[in-house]
């Protein structure tokens, strides 16, 4: 992918998500109910070898699956959601409280959604 393709891409993610997400961190191996999602993670993982990744904790490089520790999925906030995000946490990092782990996931985000933060579900509308 260019980099004219990939912000692009960026763009028409930022005007679906508008200015809400919805966030998924869960085991590589976790079965996914919402096949959008299931299917990002696994080209994800598969891309590995051939694609090397970073940890948004710790930017250490993850270049195979067994690196991973947890993956950040995300989609934007509508009934039939059109894409979605994956970015991982490394092995090492994923025992982390879940503090440290939604700090790094509000930084790798804020791409998507600048200024955006996180949201306990029931306080949503």
């Amino acid at each position: 992918m260019s980099r004219h393709e990939r912000r692009a891409s960026l763009a028409r993610y930022r005007q679906e998500a508008g200015n809400e997400l919805n966030t998924y961190l869960v085991d590589p191996d976790q079965p996914l109910d919402v096949p959008i999602l299931q299917n990002a993670a696994r080209s994800w993982l598969d891309a590995l070898p051939r694609r090397m990744r970073s940890c948004i904790v710790c930017s250490g490089l993850i270049w195979e699956r067994q690196r991973v520790g947890r993956l950040l999925l995300s989609v934007p906030a509508v009934p039939k959601p059109p894409a979605a995000t994956v970015c991982a946490v490394c092995c090492e990092c994923s025992g982390l409280p879940l503090a440290a782990l939604e700090r790094a996931a509000t930084v790798a985000l804020q791409t998507a959604v600048p200024g955006g933060r996180f949201e306990p579900l029931d306080t949503r509308r």
